[in-house]
């Protein structure tokens, strides 16, 4: 379904509502049990406007019965995301307008706090890599997703005095909630390596194709693979990418001190993650 198509379903749904006074969603769901896949993603997607996303995983769950095309991967994602907590524009916002240095990962920690489970959002981030012929929204919210994703993990595994704050009260160490969470070994790879769901690397090369293409011309360099790509970008998307890049650049300097058995820089290095950051 088009986007075009879509907003005027919406709308259109917006004005039987205001008319008629009544929840017309109620007799949509008692009409649509039998229905086939394409208005279950359909009705999914009134569910999702409306930011109803128990109900539209449910749709867009009885919609994979019959297959999972890239429509119901994408609203799988958004509902799993939603329930999550996450919400893209206020997160895109918070990275963009926040009140910690824009130059930093901070930003990324910050913005961070609107997740309220972990593993749905990482399920969302797997369904979204599903989906087999993405656009840029699609890298948008899936690149944003890992990497709000990757910042969660670091605090499960790092802030242990659970004050959503990585300091000096943490037990940062080079080993610490290896079992619950994973050994840094295993951490870095997933960070680094452009196949995983939280990979930054990839992350960074999406995000950086979503923001591109209208500003002034500036040269990305991807933070493991050393890619590099000139393309448009605006001053705000442009400092988007840079956080991406800061967050990864500084797990790298972590990587190195931890190669070292520097505990002591392992430390200032994870602990400066997000430096600055208001909670």
């Amino acid at each position: 379904m088009g986007t075009k198509r879509f907003l005027k379903a919406v709308s259109l749904l917006v004005c039987i509502v205001a008319l008629s006074g009544c929840n017309v969603f109620e007799s949509f769901d008692r009409s649509i049990e039998k229905r086939d896949s394409s208005t279950l993603v359909e009705h999914g997607n009134y569910k999702l406007a409306s930011a109803n996303y128990a109900e539209a995983l449910d749709l867009f769950e009885r919609a994979s019965e019959g297959g999972f095309d890239d429509d119901v991967r994408r609203g799988l994602g958004a509902s799993y995301a939603g329930l999550a907590g996450f919400n893209m524009f206020s997160f895109l916002d918070s990275l963009q307008n926040s009140v910690t240095d824009p130059n930093s990962s901070a930003v990324i920690f910050f913005a961070s706090a609107q997740i309220s489970d972990l593993d749905l959002l990482i399920k969302a981030v797997e369904n979204m890599e599903l989906i087999n012929n993405p656009g840029n929204d699609d890298y948008l919210l899936r690149s944003l997703m890992a990497v709000c994703a990757s910042a969660k993990i670091i605090y499960k595994k790092y802030d242990t005095y659970t004050n959503n704050k990585l300091d000096s009260s943490d037990q940062i160490a080079l080993s610490v909630n290896d079992g619950e969470v994973g050994t840094w070994e295993d951490l870095y790879y997933r960070f680094s390596s452009k196949n995983d769901k939280i990979s930054l690397e990839k992350a960074y090369l999406e995000l950086a194709k979503a923001l591109s293409g209208r500003g002034a011309s500036r040269t990305t360099m991807s933070p493991f693979d050393n890619v590099i790509e000139t393309a448009l970008f605006t001053e705000a998307n442009f400092k988007t990418v840079a956080a991406v890049e800061k967050f990864a650049n500084t797990l790298k300097l972590a990587n190195i001190a931890y190669n070292s058995s520097d505990e002591a820089s392992f430390k200032a290095y994870i602990m400066s993650l997000d430096d600055g950051a208001v909670k």
